[in-house]
């Protein structure tokens, strides 16, 4: 029956002998041995072993889902000795004696099964089980994964004494050392976007829980992103800046790139969310025509603004023109572009809301999510589709012609933030907890049309600068740009400090502004990985820190849409109106 399967990356089963006492099975012959007697050589570089992996995971990812006449096949033996290379490198899984069948195109797969396989590599919810899953495959490749990064076999044996290569990544994984495991001999010919995916997804390969491991058809994809970003990205120098005691000429030279140069405050308010720990402004957004701007956070309120009236009439205490109560903190807000007087909020209780401007009154609630909800946007495109994401891993797509989510996408991780593509009201950006963004078309998502890889942690916004074009920010204290119709990077900034809060995330044009958690907020330029400027708040005549020794930080950014003029608000409630000048 293993005959039947047939695959580039499956070593082919050509005949077989069953006479008397002589059974024989014959194979096609891959020249170059198994991939275990390269590991520690200096034949492959890190290209090469990209490209074995990719083709390694091309082939299990056939055997889970093989088509739908075909049944899945659960290999149970993946390792390094089992993955044959031909005369051109290519991989082919190889030595499925021991492999079982199971039905195929089902999201969870169980057989109870005598335990097998080989010590190192074996499933460890598998051995203690015997719940054989095509996730115990998946922890097996993700064993060979560090074997190719690390130049060794999953248990060598030092002085005597048997070191497991597992346990090793375990304890330095945490500690962002792996690199202390690398193979020396390939290092200086790695990418570091490249090197971050294949740890990324090897590491996740390894999770104890099985629904916390990907699919092989996930782990294909990142892998290929991997070798993509070795292939394409070596022209992308990332420059770096630590604290502020870098050479000040350095910023200068950034600042020529544009005729912009710095921050000038034109306008301010101090009572948008009053002067305390509950009055984070957590979401600050214009209106369709620049006219009106809102501001939503801690105090449990919807605050509407006629910017012009900020701008021009000089008074720092400025009553709302409309005041909307809300029964929980606020986390998001989305103005409607086509409804003018419909904005959209989501909540630390998970619902989302759709309120009236003009009557001050929500007009429809979507109460689906059953934790908070850290994001909402309407569509560009479609005036009755809007997206939100919360922190019960649940993306949903909602329409307002409907009572209830007419797309439900599940997540293995929090939802930190969701986006149309301003092109597309089928296309949707969705940055993860995972470290992950995931660009769907959400007629189809049984699978994202491509995972973005590059952040340390939890990804918390993204915004699309163009139809092509997305930017992402981290609490790893980076914002990265990415190509989307090619998956991969175009450029990572780095300047600003965000380690912990939301700080807020707005492009326009060219330029990308964020807040920091030294209380500043920074505008780049998309070319430049350096700020091009920042401005620091002040304390409004307070200590720095709140009553519970947590320090200022600039929580929400926007950008008006034309011209480069900014509102930044902090997390005691100031609300500025920025300008960039020469």
């Amino acid at each position: 029956m293993l005959s039947t399967y047939k695959h580039e990356n499956i070593v082919s089963l050509l005949g077989f002998c069953d006479e008397s006492n002589e059974k024989i099975l014959v194979y096609e012959y891959a020249s170059r041995r198994s991939l275990d007697s390269y590991l520690n050589t200096d034949d492959l570089t890190w290209n090469q072993r990209l490209q074995i992996c990719v083709g390694a995971a091309r082939g299990l990812a056939y055997l889970h889902n093989p088509g739908r006449t075909q049944q899945r096949v659960l290999h149970r033996d993946i390792k390094s000795s089992n993955i044959l290379l031909d005369e051109s490198w290519n991989a082919k899984i190889s030595d499925l004696g021991l492999s079982k069948f199971a039905p195929a195109n089902q999201q969870h797969t169980f057989l109870v099964t005598n335990v097998v396989g080989t010590l190192g590599y074996c499933d460890p919810l598998y051995i203690e089980t015997g719940l054989l899953t095509k996730e115990s495959d998946v922890y097996s490749f993700g064993v060979v994964l560090f074997e190719v990064l690390c130049g060794r076999l999953s248990i060598s044996n030092k002085n005597g004494i048997h070191q497991s290569l597992t346990e090793l990544v375990r304890h330095y994984y945490p500690q962002n050392k792996i690199s202390d495991l690398i193979y020396s001999n390939i290092k200086d010919g790695m990418n570091p976007r490249s090197l971050d995916a294949f740890i990324t997804i090897a590491y996740m390969c390894l999770k104890r829980d099985l629904e916390e491991r990907p699919l092989m058809a996930d782990v294909l994809r990142i892998l290929e992103s991997a070798l993509e970003y070795q292939n394409h990205d070596k022209k992308v120098e990332i420059m770096q800046r630590e604290g502020y005691s870098s050479n000040q000429s350095d910023y200068q030279s950034v600042s020529t790139f544009t005729r912009y140069g710095r921050l000038k405050v034109i306008a301010k308010l101090t009572n948008g969310e009053n002067f305390h720990s509950s009055g984070i402004v957590s979401s600050i957004e214009f209106n369709h025509d620049d006219k009106l701007f809102a501001t939503a956070g801690s105090s449990r309120r919807i605050n509407i603004f006629d910017f012009s009236t900020m701008v021009n009439e000089p008074s720092e205490l400025r009553i709302p023109l409309v005041e909307m109560p809300t029964r929980s903190k606020l986390s998001c807000l989305s103005w409607n572009k086509h409804t003018k007087n419909h904005i959209a909020s989501s909540d630390y209780e998970g619902i989302v809301t759709i309120w009236d401007v003009n009557t001050r009154q929500g007009v429809m609630e979507f109460k689906e999510h059953n934790k908070r909800a850290w994001s909402v946007v309407f569509s560009h495109l479609e005036s009755s589709m809007l997206v939100s994401g919360g922190d019960d891993h649940k993306v949903k797509i909602w329409c307002t012609k409907q009572e209830s989510s007419v797309i439900n996408i599940k997540m293995r991780a929090h939802i930190c933030c969701v986006k149309y593509n301003p092109g597309s009201s089928n296309h949707i950006a969705v940055g993860s907890e995972d470290h992950y963004i995931y660009y769907y078309d959400i007629r189809n998502i049984s699978y994202p049309l491509n995972i973005f890889i590059g952040h340390q942690k939890a990804v918390s916004y993204v915004k699309f600068l163009s139809n092509d074009e997305l930017a992402s920010a981290s609490t790893d204290s980076t914002l990265c740009l990415w190509d989307v119709t090619r998956n991969i990077p175009v450029q990572k900034l780095k300047g600003h400090a965000n380690y912990i809060n939301f700080v807020g995330l707005s492009v326009y044009r060219d330029f990308l502004a964020c807040g920091s958690e030294t209380n500043e907020v920074y505008v780049y330029h998309k070319a430049m990985s350096k700020p091009l400027t920042w401005h620091r708040f002040g304390t409004l005549n307070v200590e720095d820190s709140d009553e519970d020794g947590r320090s200022d930080f600039v929580s929400a950014v926007c950008w008006k849409s034309d011209s480069p003029t900014m509102l930044a608000a902090n997390s005691r409630g100031m609300v500025k109106v920025l300008v960039l000048a020469p």
